[in-house]
């Protein structure tokens, strides 16, 4: 009965020790940080008139499901990014991408722009958080990705869906995109 006890004794403060372990951000996650190079895919419907949201509300604040304002003005592009991201340990970071994009002809395109487009935006910066398990949540420019750290720290993917932004500026209108995106570390 002894040799029960002490063994039931054991389990459950192994158990508590690895739960404020993990708590205290001893598996390495508190200060994670490093460069990473990243590939990407996705596709975007642009809709020059917005997006209505389930929720009742238009363009950054609707929330799925989404529907175009004027469906005669959407069109459709896929994307094949590549870029460097860099997590800094007090969890803010920033990325920089090139963006592949083909455009599909359809509703507003202006059919004497190129289907085929090269884009650099401007470096943008991020904020994230990651839990114990390496699930990590990163913020830029209001939208949400989501994602998983490798436990060596060596990869990681992060995808994004369904969010409106706003691409206005660069002249493709409100956008939905679906990306996936898989990192490689480079550098600390």
């Amino acid at each position: 009965m002894k040799k029960l006890a002490l063994i039931v004794t054991v389990a459950a403060f192994s158990m508590v020790m690895l739960a404020a372990n993990a708590s205290a951000g001893g598996n390495g996650w508190k200060k994670f940080h490093g460069t990473y190079e990243m590939i990407a895919s996705g596709s975007c419907s642009h809709s020059e008139a917005g997006w209505l949201g389930g929720n009742g509300k238009e363009n950054l604040e609707a929330t799925p499901p989404l529907k175009p304002v004027d469906p005669k003005q959407l069109y459709v592009g896929t994307t094949v990014t590549y870029g460097t991201w860099t997590f800094n340990k007090d969890k803010t970071g920033e990325y920089t991408i090139r963006n592949y994009a083909t455009i599909l002809p359809g509703g507003s395109y202006p059919t004497d722009q190129p289907f085929l487009k090269t884009q650099d935006p401007p470096t943008t910066k991020f904020t994230f958080e990651v839990n114990p398990f390496g699930d990590i949540t990163v913020t830029a420019g209001g939208i949400e990705i989501i994602g998983s750290i490798s436990i060596d720290k060596k990869t990681m993917t992060l995808s994004s869906g369904n969010q409106v932004q706003d691409f206005r500026a660069a002249g493709l209108g409100w956008a939905v995109c679906n990306s996936a995106r898989t990192l490689i570390k480079v550098g600390n």
